[in-house]
């Protein structure tokens, strides 16, 4: 009955452990395949619990905490900084509130811990209500903070600072309990001292959430600069290529008739001269893409001619574009991101390795389904190492560079679109599969 009791109690430390997580980060699995996840771990965790003759301990302490972070990191997406400050947050929290009930039922009835230990029933009365406890705490702090959908570029040192406090938490735990079972400090005070940490790591947190926050705030705001900066090269790119277009039409009677007469006059080289000298005008004109969508025309051929100065070999597959529903300004930001990490990535090789793919089919609805917009970009790179589904930038500034993809992702997402990133045999991919729908921003 006893191991019974041990097991319901740490099942639900579990479940406590698992909400705080699910507040902060991202499930790798969906919900049946995670809790079969959970069923394979609980039996590795609860092995190390019971390891373990001493109720608490240093070295307990550590390997459970590794044990946590382990479950973290197979269930969850995450930085691994955040990953070890929640999970010694959470760890530290749980502890904290264990003993504060074991301290308040010293205090109450007036018994000291021996008698407690020996009291099996009143021990598990109380282990259990604790647990049942940190659930209801877990769960408020799960409905009042929401997980990201990508993980912040966070500062490292942080990180580490931040983590101190709740291993300072553990630190000041043993001590206490020993001072408590030896009956040199009141367990009332030692109650009290525990309400206080209690309270300090519920603080940490709120800071988290109010850091995550304003970082969030801060990359909306460089997204909305981004879309702004985007828009506005489409349009200086579509005007240019309209003006373009508009001169060369007017001009092109005028070529005719000047062709015409050296011709006549068979002026056969000179011909052949003014048609060279028009191929090398229309050079420019040849990149126009024309998809009959304004908006589309001017992302690609601005990124196109953007390209092509870098010396890069381009192939476009594209067709009718014409009826897309979606919002403009967010599908020239997919591609004027993607088109850029692909320039980018292209511009690191030998020129005779560069090119890039550009696919862009718009499907019409068929059989129920949804129309679509199928869009690809696969370039020439050197090996990219892909994580999590992110990609490990290795430029000295990560919180301004790597923030295209989590841009990116965050658009299609609200879509509900299908997107696959990945590196294989020198290429790099991103293809989506785009329901073509009008989305609300509330």
């Amino acid at each position: 009955m006893e191991r019974w009791v041990d097991v319901l109690i740490s099942g639900l430390e579990m479940i406590a452990i698992l909400f705080t997580f699910d507040a902060f980060f991202q499930r790798r699995f969906c919900k049946n395949k995670f809790w079969a996840f959970v069923a394979l771990l609980f039996p590795v965790h609860y092995f190390f619990i019971q390891i373990f003759s001493t109720p608490i301990s240093y070295i307990k302490i550590a390997v459970l905490s590794i044990s946590l972070l382990l479950v973290n990191l197979v269930l969850y997406h995450g930085r691994m900084t955040s990953r070890v400050l929640v999970t010694v947050l959470s760890y530290a929290l749980l502890y904290l509130i264990e003993f504060f009930g074991q301290f308040i039922t010293l205090t109450f009835l007036k018994i000291d811990y021996k008698e407690y230990w020996g009291n099996r029933i009143l021990y598990s009365a109380c282990g259990i209500s604790m647990a049942f406890i940190c659930v209801g705490i877990a769960c408020m702090i799960k409905h009042f903070h929401k997980p990201l959908s990508y993980p912040m570029q966070g500062s490292y040192l942080w990180g580490i600072l931040a983590v101190l406090f709740p291993i300072s938490s553990f630190a000041l735990q043993l001590p206490l309990f020993y001072q408590v079972s030896t009956q040199h400090v009141s367990p009332m005070w030692a109650a009290t001292n525990c309400v206080i940490m209690i309270v300090a790591n519920l603080l940490i947190f709120w800071i988290i959430g109010l850091l995550e926050k304003n970082i969030q705030i801060h990359e909306e705001t460089l997204a909305l600069s981004e879309r702004i900066h985007t828009q506005a090269e489409s349009i200086r790119a579509l005007s240019a290529a309209y003006s373009n277009q508009r001169k060369l039409t007017h001009d092109f009677r005028q070529y005719l008739q000047v062709l015409a007469g050296m011709l006549q006059r068979n002026e056969i080289c000179s011909a052949q001269e003014f048609i060279e000298e028009l191929q090398e005008k229309q050079s420019e004109r040849s990149l126009l893409i024309n998809t009959h969508n304004a908006a589309m025309d001017a992302i690609l051929n601005q990124k196109a001619y953007t390209a092509k100065k870098a010396h890069i070999d381009l192939h476009f597959e594209v067709n009718d574009l014409s009826p897309l529903k979606m919002k403009s300004i967010d599908y020239t930001v997919v591609i004027a991101n993607l088109f850029d990490n692909a320039i980018e990535a292209c511009s690191k090789l030998e020129e005779s390795k560069r090119w890039i793919e550009v696919k862009a089919l718009y499907d019409k609805s068929f059989g129920g389904e949804p129309a679509k917009l199928f869009l690809s970009i696969v370039n020439s790179s050197l090996p990219v190492n892909i994580v999590d589904g992110h990609i490990q930038t290795t430029k000295k500034d990560s919180n301004l560079h790597g923030f295209g993809i989590p841009n990116v992702k965050s658009i299609l997402d609200r879509y509900g679109a299908v997107y696959v990133m990945q590196y294989m045999d020198n290429k790099f991919q991103f293809s989506i599969d785009w329901p073509d729908k009008i989305i609300n921003d509330d």
